[in-house]
C-alpha cells in the first residue's frame, strides 16, 4: 500500500512502515499515544490514492461516537476537501443500517433500538411483573447481569448451554434466572433490539447471504481499537474478516472461496476497558485465532504524558515495570484537590480551571467521570458555579427532545411500549397511573404490546369504559402518523412530517401567553431536532428509512450541533475514548464510587475499574488533575466517604494536595477497607426468612424494614412462599411486600385487625 500524498513527515520511521505494510491483515499495536489511529487514518487514505475504490466498499469502524468523529477528521485533513470519503462508524451504527435495508427488503415491520436506560427500564419491568421488590432487587445491579447474560448468549462461540449459569459476577443468580427470559420476551413483543440482540440479528442477516453487497460483504476493513470489543462484536467482525464463496469458479469447483477483505486493525495489547463479561475469551485472542497470517507491527511511543501522569497509571494499574516507574522529587507532581463535601469539590475544580485554564482554550479540559448520572450532576454543578460546561450528549438528554425521539420511534415502530407509555399522556390528556396499569396489565396477559390493546380496546374485558375511551384517543391521534410512516414515501421532507405531527399531538403548546425563556429554549431545541433529522440522514431514501436512521444514531451517539469550543467537555471515560486532552480532570475517586461498592467486592470487576482510571489517567496529555470529597449528600444526609484505594495505591511524592487536609495520615490511610465493610455490611440484604418466620407476622405487628424502616402490618394473605404483607411504613407509605424476598424484624405487638 503506497503511503498518502500528504503529511507523510508527521510519520515516524515505525508509523510509516505500519502505514505502507502491504499484506493483506495488518495488526498494528501499540499502547496509549503511540499514534495507532492516525496511521489508521492514512491507511484509509492510502487505499482511497491507490485503489480509487467505491467508498462503499471500504468499512472504517471506530470504537465509540467520538472516536468515530475523531478519527473523521484525522481522514478528512490528509485528503483533497473535494475528496468522497467512506463513512466512519461504530459497529453498532453500521449493523443497524444493515439490519434495516434488510427488513425493508423482506417488508418486515421496522424495530427500534434501546439504550442502557431503556434496558434498565425493561429490567424493572420485569422484576416488578415478576413480584421482586425493588429494594431487595435493584433494578440496575440485575441490569448488569442480564446484560453480561445477553453478551453471552448472542455470541455464536459461546459454548454454554445456559449464558447465565456462570454466576462469577450475579449478584442473584436466582433472579436472574427468572428475569432473563421474561426480558428477552419482552423485547421480541416490543420489536425492540438492544445491542447485544442488533449485533446476533445482524450476524444472522450476514451469514444467510455470505455472498451480498460491498457494502454488507467490503472489500476493504479497518477496524479501531478491536481490544475494546464485545464477543457479538467479535463474532460480526471474525464474519467480514473471513473467506467467501466465490460467485463463480472456472475449475467448477464448488468449494472454491476468493480472499476476504484487506484488513487493518488497531489494538492496544495490554487495555481493556469494556465491561467484563465471564467466561469469555478477550477479542485479541479470538482474532489472533481467526486471523493466523496477519503481520503484527508494533509502533514506538511518539507521545507520552508527563513522567508523573505515566508513573500514576503504572501505579494504578498495579504495573512492575521499571519503566514506569520515577525517583521521588524528579516530577512536577500532580494536584490532588481534597474538599469536605461533593458540592465543594467541584467549586474547586471550577476555580482551578478559571485559575490555569485560559478562557480561549476551555475545549482543551475534559472532566472524565465514572457514570453517565456522575455526568449530569458534575455539569450542573460547573455551570451553578458560573463555568461554561459542555455534557457529552446535552442535546438528547432534555426532556423535550427526549419526548420528541419517543413519539418518532413509536410512529415508526408503535410496539415499543417504552416509548409508548413515555408520551400517552405527553401533553395531559387525563391518562393516569391506574389507566396506563391497566393497559399493562391487558398487553402482559395478551402476551402482546400495548398498541394491540390500543387497537381494539373494546375486545378486553378487565378495561373500564374510561380506559376504552382513553386508548380509542390515543389510537386515532397516532395512528395517521404510523400510516404515513409505514407508506414510506420519497418524496416526503421528514423534519416537516416530524413538524406536523409534534403541532398534532400539541407537544409545543404553551401553557403562558407570554414567550418565556424556557419556552424559547424549547423551540430551540425542537428546531435543532428538526434540522438535524434532514441533515444526518440519506436523501435518497424514504421516510421509513430516514427515520430509522435517525433514531439509531440518536440511540447510540449524537444528534445535532457538536458543543461549544470554549466550554470545558465533561464526559464518562467510556463515552470519549479515542482521543486525549491537553488538560484532564477526574473527580470522585472515593471507595463506594470509584471503584464501586459492587466492584470492589469481586476482583474481576475491580480489575475493570482500575481499568477505567489508567484510560482516563493516560488521556492527559500536560496535566492531570484528581480529586475526591470527604462526604457525599445522600438522601438528605451528608454521609461520611473515605478516598479510594487507587490514590493509596499512588506514591504520596506524585501527588500535590489541594484544599482541606483529610486529617492524620495514620488514621485516613487505608480507612477504607473498614469503612467499606461496614458499608456493605449494611447495604447487603438481610438474608431470606425462613418459611416459619413468615408465617410469624400478622396484622398489627409493628416491624421494621431493613431500608423503608418502621412500620404497621395492615393484613397478611398466604403461607410459605406466597405469603404476602400490606405494610403501612411510617415515612414511605402503604407497600405490599412478598415475605420471601425481604426480612422484616417484629418490633412490637398490637391487636390484630
Amino acid at each position: 500500500m503506497a503511503p498518502p500524498s500528504r503529511s507523510d513527515v508527521d510519520l515516524t520511521s515505525a508509523q510509516q512502515r505500519a502505514a505502507t505494510a502491504t499484506a493483506r491483515v495488518v495488526r498494528v499495536e501499540g499502547s496509549t499515544g503511540t499514534g495507532k489511529t492516525t496511521v489508521l487514518a492514512h491507511r484509509v487514505v492510502a487505499c482511497i490514492q491507490e485503489n480509487a475504490p467505491d467508498p462503499a466498499s471500504m468499512l472504517v469502524l471506530a470504537g465509540t461516537p467520538h472516536a468515530a468523529r475523531s478519527l473523521r477528521r484525522q481522514i478528512r485533513r490528509l485528503v483533497p476537501p473535494d475528496a468522497s470519503l467512506p463513512p466512519v462508524q461504530t459497529l453498532l451504527s453500521w449493523s443497524a443500517g444493515v439490519l434495516r435495508d434488510q427488513f425493508t427488503r423482506l417488508g418486515r415491520e421496522p424495530f427500534t433500538l434501546y439504550d442502557a436506560a431503556a434496558e434498565r427500564d425493561l429490567v424493572a419491568d420485569c422484576l416488578e411483573q415478576l413480584g421482586f421488590t425493588s429494594d431487595a432487587h435493584p433494578a440496575r445491579a440485575v441490569w448488569r447481569d442480564v446484560r453480561r447474560a445477553r453478551l453471552l448468549d448472542a455470541s455464536v462461540h459461546h459454548d454454554g448451554d445456559v449464558p447465565f449459569a456462570d454466576v462469577a459476577l450475579a449478584a442473584d443468580a436466582e433472579v436472574l434466572a427468572e428475569v432473563y427470559p421474561a426480558y428477552r420476551d419482552r423485547l421480541s413483543q416490543r420489536r425492540a433490539f438492544d445491542r447485544a440482540g442488533l449485533l446476533s440479528a445482524t450476524l444472522d442477516v450476514l451469514a444467510a447471504s455470505p455472498d451480498g453487497p460491498e457494502n454488507v460483504c467490503p472489500g476493504h476493513l479497518f477496524v479501531d481499537d478491536v481490544q475494546d470489543r464485545t464477543p457479538p462484536e467479535v463474532d460480526l467482525l471474525v464474519h467480514l474478516a473471513g473467506r467467501r464463496p466465490a460467485a463463480e469458479s472456472s475449475s467448477g469447483d464448488a468449494d472454491a472461496e476468493r480472499p476476504g477483505p484487506e484488513i487493518t486493525m488497531t489494538v492496544h495489547p495490554n487495555h481493556k476497558i469494556r465491561p467484563p463479561v465471564p467466561t469469555a475469551r478477550s477479542a485479541t485472542d479470538r482474532l489472533r485465532e481467526a486471523l493466523p497470517e496477519a503481520v503484527s507491527l508494533s509502533l514506538d511511543a511518539v507521545f507520552r504524558p508527563p513522567p508523573a501522569v505515566r508513573a500514576i497509571a503504572a501505579q494504578v494499574a498495579g504495573s512492575d515495570r521499571a519503566a514506569d516507574a520515577v525517583e521521588s522529587g524528579s516530577v512536577d507532581p500532580v494536584p490532588l484537590i481534597t474538599a469536605s463535601s461533593g458540592e465543594k469539590e467541584i467549586r474547586r475544580i471550577a476555580a482551578w480551571i478559571e485559575e490555569n485554564v485560559p478562557t480561549s482554550r476551555r475545549r482543551d479540559a475534559a472532566v472524565l467521570v465514572r457514570t453517565s448520572d456522575q455526568r449530569r450532576a458534575v455539569v450542573a454543578h460547573l455551570r451553578k458555579n458560573g463555568l461554561s460546561a459542555a455534557s457529552s450528549a446535552p442535546l438528547r438528554e432534555a426532556e423535550v427532545v427526549q419526548d420528541i425521539l419517543a413519539y418518532l420511534a413509536v410512529a415508526l415502530n408503535p410496539h415499543d411500549d417504552r416509548r409508548l407509555f413515555r408520551i400517552i399522556n405527553r401533553p395531559s390528556r387525563g391518562i393516569g397511573r391506574k389507566t396506563k396499569n391497566q393497559i399493562r396489565r391487558a398487553a402482559r396477559e395478551a402476551e402482546g404490546s400495548a398498541w394491540k390493546i390500543l387497537q381494539e380496546p373494546g375486545e378486553t374485558e378487565t378495561l373500564s369504559s374510561r380506559t376504552r375511551s382513553k386508548a380509542r384517543e390515543v389510537h386515532r391521534l397516532l395512528q395517521p402518523f404510523v400510516r404515513s410512516v409505514a407508506d414510506n414515501r420519497a418524496d416526503a421532507s421528514p423534519s416537516d412530517w416530524a413538524r406536523n405531527m409534534i403541532e398534532a399531538v400539541g407537544l409545543m403548546t404553551s401553557t403562558t401567553r407570554s414567550r418565556t425563556i424556557d419556552q424559547l429554549e424549547r423551540e430551540e431545541r425542537v428546531e435543532t431536532v428538526l434540522r438535524a433529522l434532514d441533515q444526518e440522514t440519506n436523501p435518497d431514501r424514504g421516510l421509513r428509512e430516514r427515520l430509522g436512521q435517525f433514531l439509531d444514531r440518536a440511540v447510540q451517539g449524537r444528534i445535532g450541533p457538536a458543543p461549544e469550543e470554549d466550554r470545558v467537555r465533561v464526559g464518562t471515560i467510556a463515552g470519549l475514548r479515542g482521543g486525549s486532552f491537553p488538560v484532564v480532570i477526574v473527580p470522585g475517586l472515593e471507595e463506594g464510587r470509584f471503584p464501586d461498592t459492587r466492584s470492589a467486592r469481586r476482583a474481576l470487576l475491580l480489575e475493570y475499574e482500575r481499568c477505567l482510571l489508567g484510560e482516563a489517567v493516560r488521556r492527559s496529555e500536560t496535566t492531570l488533575v484528581l480529586s475526591w470529597a470527604q462526604s457525599r449528600r445522600r438522601r438528605g444526609e451528608d454521609i461520611p466517604t473515605t478516598r479510594s484505594r487507587f490514590l493509596d495505591a499512588i506514591d504520596e511524592d506524585l501527588l500535590a494536595p489541594l484544599g482541606e487536609p483529610p486529617g492524620p495520615a495514620d488514621d485516613r490511610r487505608h480507612a477504607y477497607r473498614d469503612s467499606l465493610r461496614v458499608r456493605q455490611s449494611d447495604a447487603r440484604p438481610d438474608p431470606k426468612p425462613t418459611e416459619e418466620e413468615a408465617n410469624r407476622i400478622r396484622a398489627g405487628h409493628r416491624i421494621r424494614h431493613p431500608k423503608m424502616g418502621t412500620g404497621t402490618v395492615v393484613e397478611t394473605e398466604g403461607e410459605g412462599d406466597e405469603r404476602t404483607a400490606v405494610v403501612e411504613f411510617d415515612e414511605r407509605g402503604r407497600k405490599n411486600l412478598r415475605l420471601q424476598y425481604v426480612s422484616l424484624t417484629v418490633i412490637g405487638s398490637g391487636e390484630e385487625a
